[in-house]
């Protein structure tokens, strides 16, 4: 008997992304996470305030109260990252399969600029 098992899909990075970590020792590697950490959030009288795209990408709350919040609010947005996001600063031209209208963009699978509807709401 089969069950339902919801969960994030781990991504699988390509070989230039793992390329590069290989050659990182760990404590570059720990550098790196406590950079991000840095970087993505500030301390606050009430909390933590992450950045926009950590919060668009987990919880979509900007004032965290406890440390233990943030981890997990970072942890969500790593994990959905790479789904959501072509890598650095790629962008690539889209048109929409609804309106027809071409943008640029750095999503995978964009809303469109002009409509405002997803690949997806094409009616079959």
């Amino acid at each position: 008997m089969g069950g339902i098992s919801i969960g994030i899909r781990e991504f699988e990075f390509p070989q230039w992304v793992q390329d590069i970590y290989d050659c990182m020792t760990p404590q570059d590697r720990e550098k790196g996470v406590k950079t991000n950490i840095y970087g993505c959030c500030n301390k606050k009288d009430e909390g933590y305030e992450i950045a926009p795209i950590i919060c668009n990408l987990s919880n979509r709350v900007s004032i965290l109260p406890e440390a233990k919040d943030v981890a997990i609010a970072l942890t969500l947005a790593d994990a959905h990252y790479p789904w959501v996001f072509l890598p650095g600063r790629t962008t690539k031209l889209h048109t929409c399969e609804i309106c027809g209208a071409k943008f640029d963009t750095n999503l995978k699978d964009p809303k469109c600029e002009s409509c405002g509807k997803y690949r997806w709401e094409k009616k079959t």
